[in-house]
């Protein structure tokens, strides 16, 4: 495993020492986390107790049903325990925007410190650890906990093996990195259940998430002459399935391995009266970031994400065609 820099080992230590000074720790997710989202916060959350830390993962939404694994007694919607802590960190994402309704307790907490690899992520706390080149947060946790003298440990293992699995599609999307396979590597000898885990994450799927599924690529259209494929879930779908709404999270998968098209875009309307948009590309043509970024969001060039509120699923669809129009132009 190569190295790691200067600059970045002098990130971890300033992370490590603020770390060292904290006594109780909240850990804040990114909205509709993912694999890599929950389990780096798994990983670091162990790892802090592990040191005589309270540390809570803060959430405000269920954990996604392929991800319960990961979540073995981590995570609270107790907003007064939030309250309690003296140190929050924004995980996997960038900016207190990112984490909704629970930014104003982020806000409110003295010590601030973030991990991030989206490209749109800007400084916005005491530190902040950064870095776009990095296939998925989860590798960036792991290179503090090396760092923090974390010992092999099966159950942190698992998590990170999770977070890397889920940002780079089980390792087939063009970020994958020499590194991330290293890493995994080396989680093998941490005790790590791969086939367990990608079974969980994969294919342990309710018969409510297949009807989502169904229902929501029934919406498809293709738009552009056939260069942008986009969907939409309604309130009314789940309804009417019973399925959750993070049983919708891999329609974006399917839309972006249609043949031909650089954009896809999944549009879901959520329970607080809000839309959560995924954007994914597979062309070096286009930049959904920038796509995201003009409607609020932000992300890397091929897979990004914005929340819009007070806008019903028909004026999302509209605004988010006018982005996508400036950004097809520009790559034009």
């Amino acid at each position: 495993m190569d190295k790691i820099s200067e600059q970045v080992r002098g990130k971890i230590q300033a992370l490590i020492a603020q770390l060292e000074n904290a006594s109780r720790v909240c850990l804040y997710p990114h909205e509709n986390m993912d694999g890599d989202a929950l389990g780096s916060c798994v990983a670091l959350c162990k790892r802090l107790r592990q040191e005589g830390k309270t540390a809570w993962i803060v959430i405000d939404e269920p954990v996604p049903d392929n991800l319960l694994l990961l979540d073995q007694g981590y995570c609270t919607d107790d907003r007064n325990l939030a309250l309690t802590a003296d140190t929050a960190m924004l995980i996997d994402c960038g900016e207190p925007s990112r984490i909704g309704s629970r930014a104003e307790l982020f806000l409110t907490t003295p010590g601030k410190l973030c991990i991030d690899h989206h490209s749109t992520s800007r400084d916005c706390c005491d530190i902040n650890w950064i870095d776009p080149a990095a296939a998925a947060t989860g590798q960036m946790i792991y290179l503090l906990l090396k760092e923090m003298g974390t010992e092999p440990d099966p159950e942190i293992g698992n998590a990170l093996f999770a977070a890397i699995t889920t940002d780079t599609g089980n390792f087939q999307y063009s970020n994958t990195q020499k590194i991330s396979h290293e890493i995994v590597a080396d989680l093998y000898d941490w005790g790590i259940l791969p086939n367990q885990v990608s079974m969980e994450i994969y294919e342990s799927n309710r018969p409510e998430r297949i009807l989502i599924e169904s229902r929501a690529l029934s919406t498809l259209k293709l738009l552009f002459d056939g260069r942008v494929a986009m969907a939409y879930v309604s309130q009314r779908m789940f309804q009417e399935t019973g399925a959750a709404e993070s049983e919708t999270e891999r329609v974006i998968v399917k839309m972006r391995s249609l043949k031909g098209i650089d954009i896809a875009v999944f549009l879901k309307e959520k329970k607080k009266g809000s839309i959560s948009i995924s954007f994914r590309s597979k062309s070096d043509r286009v930049n959904v970031a920038r796509i995201a970024s003009a409607v609020g969001g932000g992300g890397h060039t091929k897979a990004a994400g914005a929340t819009l509120k007070d806008m019903d699923l028909s004026e999302a669809w509209q605004r988010v065609q006018e982005a996508i129009a400036d950004e097809l132009g520009r790559a034009d």
